[in-house]
């Protein structure tokens, strides 16, 4: 597709092509490795009546929190469709054909004879009939326990790894319901769930809660909640002790972790870890010291639980299955007093996730036998096993209650996992089938020896890598308000293929003052400083009483940022200005000011802000700067610039949010540098251009009242081009208020009636570009109360 002359302008049509076919061709060329997963989506989706049309599938990014995994599925199915009902070749010959032309629905009628929406009608009765008999016979989750969390109605929820505490009277599990992953304890006299905010009351210490393998673990005494999470890039195992609400982290010298669990005693800690590549499972004391590998093998290994006894452990491991050369996971334990090795389990398919009865004798897992994931009881004295569901989508992450009389278990389900709550009784006794473990003599190691032949790599002959950079994107932005005309600008980026460097370009122009800016950026983004330098400025005329000022300015800078964790950052930058100012009076006479000011600047950012889906509900945002220019610098200026801008957002109902912007500028020196005030993005109902509301000195206050009118209205404007696709539609209720000065004298005279006030309503458009790109289209009528003029926005992107 992107082959021969001109590779980086063929690139650019590249959002022309569906991702319905470009990754639905990579997974089909995948073959079977992941038929589970596709089929456990694609049969949910069939059965609730949530299949994506291909027609919306040109595109993932507009789909909603967890239907990614669906999207890549349904293409999946859908080049399988044709393959089968057209012939394999129709695969090729639909990728050639596309590169001559710019529609996809033209390819499918020259290659297949149908269109896209034709397809779209066929593969889809196609899917009913595939699994037409499957979902005759199994059941919804409902059917076998009782939901414990339960769909809001808005987005997709997953919950994961519930674990009970040792009274038996609550369950702590992980659920991103806020939009990130955290932890919940729920409440069974309560029937009622509560977040532990830990992410929200130590972001010093832990920024991401890691979901892989068996997750959680808690305490005998009920005190502790063991996880692991992620601070600065690192890994780490924490331990959150709930009675005085306080959170430790444990270091080890390993890659990543997972799995952590307590030792039925509490002194010991046991969790799968990940060194040069490679995972085992690994053991420390209760406080982090004392590491000791367990297992040195090549193969991967997940889904730790400690026995009863505290003298072995269960853990999944992957392998070759035998005769075959595919992978399957299995069971196994380890003792830990010889370190001798157990395979329990080789059914078709995966098992994993392990959970173990409170006397030892019983083992709950995931087994995949048939394709689908569902529960099986493997009895260890009998080697007894059963299968205890059949469900539609899959189930997973089963928890023996302490008595176990009960049995907690997340399911997939109308295209979301919740936490279910199961008799146990009622669960064993009635299972779906019946077996024994094949009388094959288990598998006995020493774990120190690695296990299977040596993997062996082939690789071709190599060659020396070659810069070649090509284009990541392109987008342009306009906006219009009765103060300020048309505003008009264009983004470019480009990168080469490790992601190194990248070049970003863009320009914008303002036609009430003629104004044009440019700026041209390259970064060096190899290491976690992040290098970079660019050249920029602008030109602009503006009119005060009967003079006019054109003025133009171009400058270089250069600077460094580092990241300081996944929601900090420092940066330090120089900056180099020529500026060139012309006044031009009524008598016609000129005075020129030339000269170059050099400037540094500190920022310093912190991004705690989050959100569901494409609108931010919750969290806050900081940013400092500060800027220098003096005779050290060899300026001609001297000034001292300080700015700070917060922003919090407050969930209130739904997805309906309050957002407060409180934004200030301080400038200080001989030459004291003038700010705007005015702006669809400031200070609405006054012009950015206004001389009247520029100062050295602001503080603005911003606050909206955001909600919900429509949400996922997937309306699409197919027939202009670039299409559109309109998903939600918010509400604005807003007021800005904000008091300029230049001297202290001059704030101290003020009265509130100095205080510019502006009321207003706006709605917010939230789009798609090609289904690709995220676009706001924000609609405002601002209308100031000191005068009652009213003003229209019309923009682009968000304001904050």
């Amino acid at each position: 597709l992107y082959a021969g002359f001109w590779k980086s302008v063929r690139l650019l049509k590249s959002v022309l092509y569906p991702l319905w076919f470009m990754e639905g061709m990579a997974e089909y060329c995948s073959g079977e490795i992941d038929d589970v997963e596709k089929d456990m989506v694609l049969r949910d989706a069939v059965s609730s009546g949530q299949v994506i049309p291909l027609g919306m599938l040109h595109g993932f990014n507009h789909v909603k929190p967890h239907q990614v995994t669906l999207a890549y599925k349904t293409g999946n199915a859908a080049l399988e469709f044709i393959a089968r009902e057209y012939g394999a070749d129709k695969i090729g010959l639909l990728l050639k054909d596309i590169t001559e032309k710019f529609d996809m629905n033209s390819s499918l009628d020259e290659v297949l004879g149908i269109g896209l929406s034709e397809l779209d009608r066929k593969f889809r009765e196609d899917l009913e009939e595939k699994y037409e008999e499957d979902l005759a016979r199994m059941k919804k989750p409902e059917e076998y326990g009782e939901p414990l969390t339960r769909p809001d109605g808005l987005y997709p929820v997953f919950n994961s790894n519930p674990t009970y505490f040792s009274d038996g009277k609550s369950a702590v599990y992980l659920s991103d319901s806020d939009g990130f992953t955290e932890l919940y304890q729920y409440d069974f006299s309560l029937r009622r769930s509560r977040a532990l905010n830990l992410q929200k009351k130590f972001p010093d210490k832990l920024e991401n809660i890691h979901e892989q393998g068996s997750g959680l673990s808690v305490s005998k005494d009920g005190r502790w909640i063991l996880f692991a999470g992620e601070w600065h890039q690192k890994d780490y195992v924490y331990q959150y002790d709930l009675r005085r609400d306080r959170l430790k982290k444990f270091t080890y010298a390993l890659d990543s972790l997972n799995s952590p669990q307590f030792s039925p005693d509490g002194s010991q800690i046991c969790f799968i870890g990940m060194k040069d590549g490679v995972t085992d499972l690994y053991y420390s004391d209760v406080k982090g010291k004392n590491l000791m590998a367990l297992t040195q093998t090549p193969e991967d290994e997940s889904d730790v639980r400690f026995f009863p006894d505290g003298q072995s452990v269960i853990f999944s491991r992957e392998s070759a299955a035998p005769g075959t050369d595919r992978y399957e996971r299995n069971l196994w334990t380890l003792s830990l007093k010889d370190f001798k090795e157990r395979q329990l389990t080789a059914l078709g398919g995966n098992e994993y996730q392990p959970a173990l009865s409170v006397s030892g004798g019983e083992v709950l897992f995931v087994g995949e036998a048939g394709g689908v994931r569902n529960l099986y009881r493997l009895v260890l004295g009998e080697g007894k096993l059963s299968k205890l569901t059949d469900v539609v989508g899959g189930n997973f992450f089963p928890s023996y209650s302490p008595d176990g009389s009960e049995v907690l278990f997340v399911s997939h389900s109308n295209g979301e996992q919740h936490v279910y709550k199961a008799d146990a009784k009622k669960l064993f006794e009635s299972p779906v089938s019946m077996a024994r473990i094949s009388e094959n003599k288990p598998v006995v190691r020493d774990s120190s020896v690695a296990a299977g032949p040596e993997p062996q790599t082939v690789l071709a002959e190599g060659k020396p890598y070659r810069l070649r950079a090509s284009t990541d994107f392109f987008f342009p932005i306009l906006y219009y308000s009765s103060l300020d005309g048309l505003f008009l600008s264009a983004y470019w980026q480009a990168s080469e293929m490790l992601g190194n460097h990248q070049v970003q370009a863009a320009a914008s122009y303002a036609s009430s003052v003629n104004f044009l800016n440019y700026q041209v950026f390259y970064s060096y983004l190899r290491f976690r400083p992040q290098f970079f330098l660019g050249f920029l400025g602008d030109t602009q005329d503006s009119v005060f009483l009967t003079t006019r000022e054109s003025r133009r300015e171009d400058a270089q800078v250069m600077g460094i940022t580092y990241p300081l964790g996944r929601f900090d950052q420092v940066q330090f930058q120089m900056l180099t200005t020529q500026r060139r100012v012309q006044f031009e009076n009524d008598d016609f006479v000129r005075y020129r000011f030339a000269g170059r000011e050099n400037v540094a600047s500190f920022i310093y950012s912190r991004d705690l802000s989050h959100g569901r889906y494409l609108e931010t509900t919750g969290g806050y945002r900081f940013v400092a700067r500060a800027e220098e220019a003096n005779a050290s610098l060899d300026s001609t200026l001297d000034y001292r610039n300080y700015f700070l801008t917060v922003q919090e957002f407050l969930p209130v109902h739904r997805e309906s949010s309050i957002a407060i912007q409180l934004r200030g500028a301080a400038a200080f020196g001989r030459d004291q540098q003038v700010f705007r005030s005015g702006g669809d993005d400031m200070l609405r109902g006054y012009s950015r251009f206004d001389v009247g509301s520029s100062a050295n000195n602001f503080v603005i206050n911003n606050i909206e009242f955001r909600f919900p009118i429509f949400f996922n209205a997937n309306y699409h404007i197919w027939y202009f081009f670039p299409d559109f696709l309109f998903k939600n539609i918010y509400g604005a209720i807003f007021m800005d208020s904000g008091v300029v000065w230049n001297q202290r004298d001059d704030l101290l005279r003020q009265s509130l009636s100095d205080a510019k006030h502006s009321l207003g309503l706006g709605l917010r458009f939230q789009a798609f570009v090609l289904q690709t790109f995220p676009i706001l289209l924000r609609l405002d009528l601002a209308r100031r109360t000191a005068d009652g003029e009213q003003v229209w926005y019309f923009g682009l992107g968000p304001t904050f």
